[in-house]
């Protein structure tokens, strides 16, 4: 990472905010495969800097090892009945939640995560 400079990082943190990179993960890897994860997760790092009154939405890319495990999450989330969720998740990768600041996203996927409930992005 020694030959990128804070500048570049932070003109790739820029670029990451405002590039929809998230919604299937894609954009990220194609970054991250050009400069290398250090860099990538220093410009994620600066990212968390950068003021953003964007509204943002919460994707489920992929249903975890437990479907209802995945349903009863969303649910939570969401407030909709199981039986919307059900439809929502058959639908994957799909939008579940929307409006959200970019660090209501990310605290979301981290604890959807934590608990097994699938693997969830943000994007607009």
């Amino acid at each position: 990472m020694s030959e990128y400079d804070d500048e570049f990082i932070d003109e790739l943190a820029e670029f990451m905010l405002d590039f929809d990179v998230w919604r299937d993960g894609r954009g990220l890897s194609d970054i991250t495969k050009e400069h290398g994860p250090e860099v990538v997760e220093a410009a994620l790092r600066r990212m968390s800097s950068i003021p953003d009154s964007r509204r943002y939405r919460l994707w489920l890319r992929s249903i975890g090892p437990n479907k209802q495990k995945t349903i009863a999450a969303i649910q939570l989330l969401t407030g909709l009945s199981t039986s919307e969720v059900s439809e929502l998740v058959d639908k994957t990768p799909v939008a579940i939640k929307e409006g959200l600041s970019r660090q209501e996203a990310v605290q979301l996927i981290g604890i959807l995560e934590d608990h097994e409930a699938g693997q969830f992005a943000w994007g607009r």
